[in-house]
């Protein structure tokens, strides 16, 4: 199996469960902060889980709104983003395929890239 190379400063690669890249340049990459990653030291590295630890966590749910977390600045596209809350209202119809995870890496890739 061979591994996607990225070498785009303007990037942010989201890994999925047991995905391999060879990441040379990306504004960022978010991963699973329960899974173990390796990353370059020269890009940034956006963990997402539900604990405080981690650059981007859940602090409330309810079954319509789920509260997401930047705990910590990160470099964006257009300089420093320091960290805030935002609530997103949860479909009614419960039908998502969407998991917390990919809510968390979505909300943290759009914060890089504004």
């Amino acid at each position: 199996m061979s591994r996607a190379v990225v070498d785009c400063e303007n990037a942010v690669v989201i890994m999925g469960k047991n995905a391999q890249a060879d990441i040379r340049a990306a504004l960022g990459v978010i991963v699973d902060g329960d899974e173990p990653a390796e990353h370059p030291r020269s890009v940034q590295l956006i963990s997402c889980g539900v604990s405080a630890k981690n650059t981007v966590s859940v602090t409330s749910r309810t079954p319509e709104v789920l509260t997401l977390s930047l705990n910590r600045s990160v470099r964006g596209k257009s300089g420093v983003c320091e960290p805030f809350e935002l609530p997103i209202r949860l479909p009614s119809d419960n039908n998502s395929s969407l998991s917390e995870y990919d809510r968390m890496a979505a909300f943290a890739a759009e914060t890089l890239l504004k």
